[in-house]
């Protein structure tokens, strides 16, 4: 199941559509893809017949996006920096990043699908780009756009890298 899941959403994609950044990328639904990469690994791994419970780990990414507008809604009038920074700590808060439970590829996935919520819900009206460490300490962080420059470009994470990597 999880790999007919997965087929079915990555046949969505184009050649352009897969050099395209995550935090852009409206074709394919990114977290339920990467979920259905981590259900077939879980299932391949523990052997076991119960499956990885997507949809309830789509629930849980969505809370975690709702909890940051109800607690963090004022910052959202702030400053590009400080919105950014204060996502991260919502982060660490939540333990996603201080028990660094994950990859870095998934929390780079992570920040891009709660800045895509706030793009939907009107709270976010600037281009936000995650730039993804190539190192094993670094840990990915969402920037404005517009102060991008050209040595950025490399840490840009793309649909075809999330999903081959």
């Amino acid at each position: 199941e999880a790999r007919k899941g997965f087929i079915s959403q990555i046949n969505e994609l184009s050649d352009v559509e897969r050099e395209t950044s995550i935090s852009i990328n409206r074709r394919v639904d990114l977290r339920r893809t990467a979920l259905y990469i981590a259900a077939e690994d879980d299932s391949l791994i523990s052997h076991s017949s119960v499956p990885l419970p997507v949809d309830a780990f789509l629930e849980r990414l969505d809370d975690l996006s709702l909890g940051y507008c109800s607690h963090y809604n004022s910052l959202s009038r702030s400053s590009r920096e400080n919105f950014l920074e204060s996502i991260e700590k919502y982060l660490y808060v939540k333990k996603v990043l201080t028990h660094r439970s994950g990859s870095a590829l998934m929390l780079s996935l992570i920040h891009s699908e709660i800045l895509k919520m706030f793009r939907l819900w009107g709270l976010l009206d600037f281009d936000v780009e995650i730039f993804f460490p190539h190192d094993h300490y670094g840990l990915p962080r969402a920037y404005d756009k517009q102060k991008s420059k050209e040595s950025d470009q490399p840490h840009i994470m793309t649909v075809q890298m999330l999903l081959e990597k």
